[in-house]
């Protein structure tokens, strides 16, 4: 699933405080899952960097969670997320659940902590041939300098702990190797 909150940053100042902006953000979400009944959620938040050609919104730094949830309780809270998360700037979305169950494959694990950026420039809706509105975002336009700077600075201040969204689920040592492992914490569910 991918959830777009709605805190954007305009950086400068907003770079400061981007920890705190976090700390609100992540709560948000664990209201919207405990909202959605969706009891866990295990992803990562990454920050993008978003413009529009035309000018249609202020160019931001955009927080994002790229999370995977069991199945069929994604499926069940899915009205509820995009209630929650509407469609931001015309129509959007700000909330996805994949119809799809998660393959296993390590790619999907590996995206919700990315570590390398590009900006995200909206391309203007259009219609095709059959009168559709088509949306699209484009991935692939480098950042300058001083916004992929500002983002590494973001993404210092949250740190790596920052970055790791889990709902029901916490952060365990696995043993004598020291490893880290989630661990699901228990439900009321019987």
């Amino acid at each position: 699933m991918s959830i777009m909150p709605t805190i954007r940053l305009r950086g400068g100042n907003d770079l400061i405080h981007a920890a705190r902006q976090l700390r609100k953000i992540t709560k948000e979400l664990h209201d919207a899952f405990d909202q959605a009944e969706i009891p866990l959620v295990i992803g990562g938040i990454d920050v993008s960097y978003n413009i529009h050609p035309e000018g249609a919104f202020r160019s931001h730094y955009q927080f994002h969670l790229w999370a995977l949830a069991p199945y069929e309780a994604a499926q069940r809270g899915r009205a509820k997320l995009h209630e929650l998360f509407p469609s931001t700037y015309k129509g959007q979305a700000s909330a996805w659940v994949s119809e799809k169950k998660f393959d296993g494959r390590r790619s999907g694990y590996a995206y919700a902590l990315k570590t390398e950026f590009v900006k995200r420039c909206t391309a203007p809706a259009h219609e095709n041939s059959d009168g559709r509105l088509i949306r699209q975002n484009t991935r692939d336009k480098p950042l300058t300098v001083e916004q992929e700077c500002r983002l590494l600075v973001m993404l210092h201040l949250l740190g790596p702990r920052g970055r790791l969204f889990l709902h029901g689920a916490e952060v365990a040592s696995s043993g004598e190797n020291r490893e880290l492992a989630i661990r699901v914490s228990p439900t009321d569910e019987k």
